[in-house]
């Protein structure tokens, strides 16, 4: 686990400390995203770190989340994939699907909307 966890966190936009938009913040701080395990032998200036994310993975996960495009993965390089996405995301909820259609996704498909709006 200790090894997949920065790789998954790696999807909500954090690069690993010391490369990309993490350049600044050193991987041999053995902050989460850093590239290099920390073996605790002894009490270091950095012991603490290993269970704390860098500056630069903080503001990353900042950028990425208040970005709209945030569920759309940055990783997609097929771009009708991304467009696809991004005409999904950019529709209201009810907007996607019909009222109709909405009651049978929930309730079956024998079901729909007998209401007035």
């Amino acid at each position: 686990m200790v090894h997949s966890f920065p790789s998954n966190i790696y999807r909500l936009g954090a690069d690993h400390d010391g490369d990309g938009e993490a350049a600044s913040c050193s991987s041999a701080d053995h902050f989460i995203m850093s590239k290099h395990a920390l073996i605790l032998t002894n009490v270091t200036e950095h012991t603490d770190n290993y269970r704390l994310f860098s500056n630069c993975s903080v503001e990353s996960f900042k950028r990425t989340l208040v970005n709209r495009w945030c569920l759309a993965s940055k990783h997609v390089h097929d771009q009708d994939i991304l467009d696809e996405q991004k005409q999904i995301l950019m529709k209201h909820p009810g907007e996607r699907f019909t009222l109709n259609e909405q009651c049978q996704i929930i309730y079956g498909h024998r079901s729909f909307f007998c209401g007035k709006l």
